[in-house]
């Protein structure tokens, strides 16, 4: 029975899955599309891909003209998809990804191959911030385990390294999930944080994206 559902039903199966040391991965096909999902949440090209797309949209900012992206949490390149196949970016985008694993998968099964100017530095975010020279006009931050994001995430010595690392005039976006009674409470904690670190910037907003995402929008 269960080869029967497989081969007539195959969206049912994942098609590839891993345990590594950071995370379990699924590749799924959802709508005729390949995806990756983690145990709970998408990771890339389902509903994560909707968040973006639309906090892009709300920013209403052009970011074509944008010369350096910074993505932290590359994943399977869903931000990385957006810059450049539906905002016209052309610059060089940098991804930061602890897992190596997932980008095995991406390259393997989510068209990686078909992003130019992009190089993936496997290896902590968090490391990574504090030994960059580099400034970017635009910086993402997508920092999950699974759906939880790490507490060093949160503290004030990484988002003021964050905002030294925005150029001016650059914007940032910062994904937080707001569903669990710890979302919400961890949320009250990193608004204060957030605001303290970017008091002088020129827009700072959230947006409600679903009913599980917050994202935190700067404009420097």
């Amino acid at each position: 029975m269960k080869r029967y559902i497989r081969k007539y039903f195959p969206g049912l199966f994942p098609i590839e899955k891993y345990t590594t040391d950071y995370n379990y991965l699924e590749v799924n096909k959802r709508y005729g599309r390949l995806v990756l999902d983690s145990k709970n949440v998408n990771y890339s090209f389902g509903a994560l891909h909707h968040v973006f797309q639309k906090a892009f949209s709300l920013t209403k900012f052009d970011v074509s003209s944008f010369q350096r992206a910074l993505i932290l949490g590359f994943g399977g390149g869903s931000v990385a998809f957006i810059l450049q196949k539906e905002l016209g970016f052309q610059g060089t985008i940098t991804g930061v990804e602890i897992d190596e694993k997932v980008m095995v998968l991406s390259r393997k099964y989510l068209g990686l191959e078909n992003l130019s100017n992009l190089k993936v530095e496997i290896t902590d975010a968090y490391d990574f911030v504090f030994h960059q020279q580099h400034n970017y006009d635009l910086i993402v931050v997508d920092l999950f385990t699974d759906h939880i994001i790490p507490e060093k995430f949160d503290k004030k010595d990484f988002l003021y390294q964050l905002n030294l690392l925005l150029e001016k005039g650059g914007m940032l976006l910062y994904n937080r999930m707001n569903q669990s009674y710890k979302d919400k409470n961890r949320i009250q904690v990193f608004r204060k944080a957030f605001g303290d670190v970017f008091k002088e910037a020129e827009i700072s907003e959230e947006f409600k994206i679903d009913s599980k995402n917050i994202i935190f929008y700067v404009k420097k």
